[in-house]
């Protein structure tokens, strides 16, 4: 079933939502982790970083043209917030000694494919600059010391198989897509002629029907029949009656 358009914005809104309280809910097990001495610069990159990134994409929610642009809002809003960790854990490295988790780069970069639907290219795009930019962090400031080596294999591997799924899943619902689009059109076109069918006919006539009704206007209804297609048919053969047919047929469909 196709969300329209106000549902489907209405599910981003709440999607972003969802994702702001997380990042409050990972303030509370944050805090508990951090030495008091660090509350300040943490408080700032949470409560004046990322959430007012957050804050900012859903306003621009609002924005009559923001369909067209979504993918590539919520493409930056990946970036934005992973960055804004990164600068996090560089600022807590160089001013307190502390390695802070890095364990948010994965979790943004799950919540914003998945979650809010960046498609595959983009995806890809998104996750390779993340991983670009977490090599220069352990380059230049190797948080993590001997266990630099397996976080970086750790976050390039996550980051990967983050893309990888979300190809395989848009390719699954595109290929869905495409076979219920052919079962539709199987069960409301004639196979021969490609138009419509004894039942689609039936449920159009019937919301037509109800459309002139609810309007006050006149509908016309008109039979077109092929004159003396029966000899037709039997003098020059079957294959040459249904090529016919799809050729009266094309031609009547370029009259609707």
């Amino acid at each position: 079933m196709k969300l329209n358009k106000a549902t489907e914005l209405i599910r981003l809104r709440v999607a972003l939502i969802i994702g702001a309280c997380l990042v409050l809910g990972f303030m509370v097990a944050d805090v508990l982790l951090l030495p008091s001495s660090m509350y300040s610069l943490y408080f700032f990159d949470r409560l004046l970083l990322q959430l007012p990134i957050i804050a900012v994409v859903v306003v621009f929610s609002f924005w009559r043209r923001f369909a067209q642009c979504k993918q590539f809002l919520f493409t930056g809003l990946l970036v934005a917030l992973t960055y804004s960790n990164y600068w996090l854990i560089w600022s807590c490295w160089h001013e307190f000694q502390f390695a802070f988790p890095y364990e948010g780069t994965i979790l943004y970069a799950f919540f914003c494919v998945f979650a809010l639907g960046i498609p595959f290219k983009l995806a890809v795009a998104a996750n390779t600059i993340n991983i670009l930019g977490f090599l220069a962090l352990m380059w230049f400031a190797p948080v993590y010391g001997d266990r630099v080596a397996i976080s970086i294999a750790f976050v390039c591997g996550s980051l990967f198989i983050c893309a990888y799924a979300k190809y395989r899943l848009d390719r699954s619902v595109s290929m869905l897509k495409e076979s219920n689009d052919r079962l539709l059109k199987l069960s409301k076109y004639d196979p021969l002629s490609d138009l419509l069918n004894r039942r689609a006919l039936r449920e159009l006539s019937v919301k037509l029907l109800a459309l002139s009704k609810r309007h006050k206007v006149s509908m016309a209804v008109l039979m077109l029949d092929l004159d003396d297609f029966k000899k037709y048919n039997d003098s020059f053969g079957h294959q040459q009656g249904d090529d016919a047919i799809k050729t009266a047929s094309r031609y009547y469909a370029q009259c609707i």
